[in-house]
């Protein structure tokens, strides 16, 4: 019996293999109308920025390091995204391929969001070969030459920040700017900003991921509505230079009806335990009145039963 099981998982594990390595051999056929499709996500620092974060998380385990050629000795192996062979795909064959899966290739379809699948494949076009003796190294941070973040030209120069709301789609506005050397006012592109809402006990982020500043120097998040504001709705938010240390401290805030009216309940008008107008909540005078009638009902019953004791030895 034992070795008929052996033999059966034996037998299974080869035709696994050999499913596996049977597909591996197939090329990787990808519908016309899947590869024509082009990229809806808007390219800029930070999203180039989030693809990269979400290629580590996500895929470096197999693929490895653009341009290092490190992934898993898997079969078929990995494909540097560094590689000519993998940036001559196109956009929708990347997305098709990250969102179907195949062999070794995990199925992202329902893993990933399409946002952050488009964001991953711009960062996989951002990858960029020194043309230095160091050829076939990758620079992870290199971005486009339209979108390249100025940090040198930024450092040390006062950055002006200006919040505004926008009520048509309840989302914030900041527009960060500099001075050049020439004094003219221009915009301040790739700038890292977070947005909150203040309460008494801390301040409330709007958005769990920093988002940096375009071209032109803003940047925006959408509130979202359910958000408890004040009896009227009122938010008192504001906005900040994520990376004071590197660009400076600059922020500005601003107060918007765009929340949830707030009832405000007096507790001393109600009945609580510390309600100072009424009496303490009922189920709280039923309890201690009937416990109370409880321990004098005993101790009388005690007393009437030494009563009628004493009287029998009398």
């Amino acid at each position: 019996m034992k070795s008929n099981l052996k033999l059966f998982l034996a037998l299974s594990l080869l035709w696994s293999a050999t499913l596996v390595m049977g597909q591996a051999t197939v090329p990787w056929q990808v519908p016309a109308a899947k590869k024509s499709v082009k990229n809806p996500v808007a390219v800029s620092p930070a999203v180039i920025e989030k693809g990269k974060s979400l290629y580590i998380t996500h895929c470096k385990s197999c693929h490895g390091d653009p341009g290092k050629g490190n992934g898993l000795p898997l079969v078929p192996k990995p494909t540097d995204p560094a590689s000519d062979k993998y940036q001559g795909q196109t956009d929708g064959e990347m997305f098709f391929k990250i969102q179907t899966g195949r062999g070794a290739m995990p199925k992202f379809a329902e893993v990933i969001s399409d946002n952050d699948k488009w964001s991953i494949i711009h960062f996989v076009r951002s990858l960029k070969k020194k043309s230095s003796a160091g050829a076939g190294e990758i620079i992870l941070d290199t971005l486009p030459a339209d979108l390249s973040v100025a940090s040198a030209s930024l450092s040390g120069q006062p950055i002006t920040l200006k919040l505004k709301y926008r009520d048509s789609d309840t989302s914030l506005i900041a527009t960060l700017t500099i001075v050049n050397e020439e004094g003219e006012t221009v915009p301040a592109p790739g700038v890292p900003v977070a947005f909150f809402i203040r309460r008494y006990f801390g301040n409330l982020p709007i958005s769990e991921e920093v988002d940096h500043t375009n071209q032109e120097g803003r940047v925006g998040v959408s509130i979202p509505r359910n958000l408890p504001g004040d009896t009227s709705g009122m938010l008192h938010i504001f906005a900040r230079i994520a990376e004071p240390d590197k660009f400076g401290a600059a922020s500005d805030s601003i107060d918007a009806i765009c929340g949830k009216p707030s009832v405000m309940v007096n507790i001393t008008e109600e009945r609580t335990l510390w309600g100072r107008s009424r009496v303490a909540p009922l189920y709280i005078i039923i309890t201690f009145f009937g416990a109370l009638l409880i321990v004098w009902g005993t101790m009388g019953y005690v007393v009437m039963n030494v009563m009628k004791i004493a009287k029998k030895e009398a």
